[in-house]
């Protein structure tokens, strides 16, 4: 039998629609209630590295999550930065990232230039360096070429 995860992505999607920001208040707010309430699986509360407004928000969020049994539950997008997004993520409380990988392969190709294979042994570098930092990675791709999820060390392929 397959099992549906659902992941909420409201406190980071939402804020990109035009005039819409939530304040830290708002975003523990709406945590809480998709966490408890709404009962989704998963919650990705915001970007790394947006502001230090977000990065309070955050910190907000996985405190209380931390101490309610949520914290592996709540996500946060991280991008292909060095470390730069998983540090801010760590400071902030979180333990899951979300990576996102540029993964087409015309943006590959011709604007970094690089062959698949050279990003998957990126990103397997990258990965091999947070697995003593960070609960849960998961690599997406918005066209989907390259999609995995690590639990520690086991990689498993969508």
């Amino acid at each position: 039998m397959r099992h549906i995860e659902i992941m909420d992505t409201t406190l980071r999607d939402g804020e990109q629609t035009s005039g819409v920001s939530f304040s830290a208040p708002e975003k523990l707010t709406i945590a809480q209630l998709l966490l408890q309430e709404v009962k989704v699986d998963r919650i990705e509360i915001a970007s790394a590295r947006v502001s230090e407004g977000e990065f309070q928000a955050v910190k907000k969020v996985t405190e209380w999550a931390s101490e309610n049994g949520f914290i592996d539950k709540v996500e946060v997008l991280t991008f292909v930065d060095g470390e730069t997004s998983v540090n801010w993520m760590l400071e902030a409380g979180a333990k899951v990232m979300n990576l996102l990988t540029k993964g087409s392969l015309n943006h590959l190709t011709h604007q970094l230039k690089k062959h698949l294979s050279n990003i998957f042994q990126i990103l397997l570098r990258l990965s091999n360096s947070l697995v003593q930092k960070v609960l849960i990675v998961m690599f997406i791709s918005k066209t989907g070429v390259m999609e995995c999820v690590i639990l520690r060390n086991t990689y498993y392929n969508i």
